[in-house]
């Protein structure tokens, strides 16, 4: 995966209307949205927030956002290589503690 792929847009800041979690922005590039959280033992979990069972973690935000990208990328390959559509969830119930972030990503797939 290219390390240029970066944040796409910034949780409130973003410019993407509210109702899309994710979308297709390119020909297979995919923008995501996020949900890192901070663990009590340390280090930080990532939340795919639309994509169903997308779930990784870092020691650092950053790295939990390049381990979250990798397994959103794994999934969208998956759905598209079997030949099935990009599922998202509707429900967006996810727990959100104190000091999560949001953020968007590009998924290259």
């Amino acid at each position: 995966m290219s390390s240029d792929l970066t944040e796409a847009r910034r949780g409130a800041n973003a410019t993407v209307p509210q109702d899309i979690e994710w979308s297709k922005f390119g020909n297979r590039t995919f923008q995501c949205r996020v949900l890192i959280c901070p663990e009590e033992d340390g280090g930080y979990s990532a939340h795919a927030i639309r994509l169903p069972g997308v779930i990784s973690q870092g020691e650092t935000v950053d790295e939990a956002i390049a381990n979250v990208r990798d397994a959103c990328q794994g999934a969208i390959q998956a759905y598209l290589e079997a030949g099935d559509s990009v599922p998202w969830v509707q429900d967006d119930s996810l727990d959100r503690p104190k000091g999560s972030l949001e953020r968007w990503i590009l998924v290259n797939a």
